[in-house]
C-alpha cells in the first residue's frame, strides 16, 4: 500500500480506523487480541490487493467502508 494515491491512502486509513474500532461487518477478534488490547489491521489482509489497479483498491476499499 506503499505507492498508492492520496485518495486510496485515505481510504485505506478510514478501513484501518473501522477495524481499530471494531464496526466492520461480521469482525472477530482473537483472545490475544482483546487480552493485548491491540486491535491493528494487519498487513497481510491487504496483500491480495496488491496486484490490482489502484482504482480497483479504492473501490473495494470504499465497499468495506459501507
Amino acid at each position: 500500500m506503499a505507492q498508492v494515491s492520496k485518495e486510496t491512502w485515505d481510504a485505506f486509513m478510514k478501513v484501518n480506523d473501522l477495524y481499530e474500532a471494531g464496526k466492520l461487518k461480521d469482525q472477530k477478534f482473537t483472545a490475544a487480541e482483546v487480552v493485548r488490547g491491540t486491535l491493528a489491521l494487519k498487513q497481510w489482509y491487504m496483500k491480495p490487493m496488491l496486484s490490482l489497479p489502484d482504482e480497483a483498491k479504492l473501490c473495494l476499499l470504499n465497499k468495506v467502508r459501507e
